[in-house]
C-alpha cells in the first residue's frame, strides 16, 4: 500500500511520517512538503522496514509524482499560528491538494460508516487490516 503524507516536514508531519515508516502495511511512503522533505526522507530512510521512501517538492511536478498511485493521503500541513508567516506556502499547498486528489481520499469521518466497523458492535477493536480492506471496497 502507498501512503502520502503532504506537510511532511513539520511538526505533525516527521513523527507521522516515522511511524508510517514502521508500519508493516505500507511498502510505499512518498513525503510531500514545500521545504525540508530531502532531509526528512533521508533521515527516515535508514529506519529498516519494508517501506520504501522518496521525497518530493513542488519543483518539476512533484505534489503529481507523490500522489501517483496513492492509497492513502494524510495532510497534517497547516498555516503556522504566527501572523507573519500566514502568507507562505501553506495555503498554497492547502489551495491545491485537494484538487489533486480523488474523491474518495476526501470524505470525512469515511472510516467510521458502519459498514467499515466490522466488530465494533462486539466491542472489539477494529484491526488496521479491516479498515484498510473496507476503505477500498
Amino acid at each position: 500500500m502507498k501512503a502520502v503524507v503532504c506537510g511532511a516536514s513539520g511538526g505533525i508531519g516527521q513523527p507521522l511520517s516515522l511511524l508510517l515508516k514502521a508500519c508493516p502495511l505500507v511498502d510505499k511512503l512518498a513525503l510531500y512538503d514545500v521545504v525540508n522533505t530531502p532531509g526528512v526522507t533521508a533521515d527516515l530512510s535508514h529506519i529498516s522496514s519494508i517501506a520504501q521512501i522518496e521525497g518530493y517538492l513542488p519543483a518539476d511536478d512533484g505534489m503529481k509524482k507523490a500522489l501517483t498511485g496513492a492509497d492513502i493521503v494524510v495532510i497534517p500541513a497547516g498555516i503556522p499560528h504566527q501572523r507573519r508567516h500566514r502568507t507562505g506556502s501553506h495555503p498554497r499547498l492547502r489551495r491545491e491538494l485537494p484538487g489533486r486528489l480523488h474523491p474518495r481520499h476526501l470524505q470525512p469521518g469515511q472510516l467510521h460508516r458502519p459498514h467499515c466497523r466490522r466488530g465494533a458492535e462486539e466491542g472489539r477493536q477494529v484491526q488496521p487490516e479491516e479498515a484498510v480492506r473496507c476503505h477500498h471496497s
